[in-house]
């Protein structure tokens, strides 16, 4: 049986660890040769031999994204060693923490060139054959930007973090109205906390990693954060009169839950972290 991605060439950055890897194990029992892009070679051939045995290929990129030469490099070598390029996804990212006032500039040099400038690199590299790929039999290619939850608010100590992934959301957006017409589909991930390695204390934070002055995360304790809706309800059910039209359409509830249009009595548990996550321990702070 023929896999859905057989015949065609995927690029993963950041492929050493965490999401790159599992990502691009996930593009390989998917029937993806794949390029694996990172720095540390010796994990990237570790990988390489895991990709192999899912009866794909593998092709080992040592680069270091955040230099345009050695990122335009990196899809050319995919490209020359697989054939072609179907798929990237730009998942090399860092997250650091601290608040600004005092916090080592170096850091925030090295966040912007990383989940910024690299991932601009790369896809300014990769976009002509991905259009070429997606003119051909195929008739589609596809750019992955990893993002973070943190491109959709704003946090105390995450300042840069959160400027970083903020851009990454609105380049992904800008492309996708260039592109789309062209059959390149262009994602958004957005993943909440997950467990990869963790993050390395500096004199900014405490003795976990965490930035001082910045509260954990429930999540990085290795446990669940429950949430739940609470709303009053009437004792005497639909049977009891309330003051306005609003609560007289919806029985059940009382006092300032019934003004609220639209509500519903809803009961949900967020799960920020699955089984495998909780078994990383409260070291396991970096979000991709």
């Amino acid at each position: 049986m023929t896999s859905r991605l057989t015949g065609t060439v995927a690029l993963v950055t950041g492929a050493s660890s965490g999401i790159g890897a599992e990502t691009a194990l996930a593009l390989a029992a998917a029937g993806a040769d794949v390029a694996l892009v990172a720095r540390r070679r010796d994990r990237l051939e570790a990988l390489a031999d895991r990709v192999r045995s899912l009866g794909t290929k593998a092709e080992v990129v040592e680069a270091d994204v955040t230099d345009r030469a050695q990122a335009v490099g990196a899809v050319q070598q995919a490209v020359t060693a697989l054939g072609r390029l179907d798929t990237v996804v730009n998942n090399a990212g860092v997250m650091l923490l601290g608040p600004v006032e005092g916090a080592p500039v170096e850091e925030w040099d090295r966040m912007i060139a990383l989940n910024l400038q690299g991932l601009l690199y790369v896809t300014h590299a990769a976009l002509p054959h991905l259009l070429e790929a997606a003119a051909g039999s195929r008739a589609t290619a596809d750019v992955v930007m990893v993002g973070s939850i943190a491109g959709r608010s704003a946090q105390a100590g995450m300042g840069v973090y959160n400027l970083t992934k903020h851009g990454v959301g609105a380049f992904a957006e800008s492309l996708r109205q260039e592109v789309a017409g062209r059959h390149v589909r262009v994602s958004l991930v957005e993943p909440g906390p997950v467990a990869t390695e963790p993050v390395h204390p500096h004199p900014a934070r405490g003795a976990r990693g965490r930035p001082l002055g910045v509260r954990r995360h429930p999540a990085a304790a290795g446990g669940r954060r429950r949430r739940r809706h609470r709303l009053r309800r009437d004792p005497a059910g639909p049977r009891r009169r309330e003051r306005g039209a609003a609560a007289s359409r919806r029985p059940g509830l009382t006092g300032r839950d019934a003004a609220r249009p639209g509500l519903r009595v809803v009961r949900r548990r967020d799960r920020l972290c699955g089984p495998a996550d909780r078994s990383a321990g409260p070291t396991a702070r970096r979000v991709t």
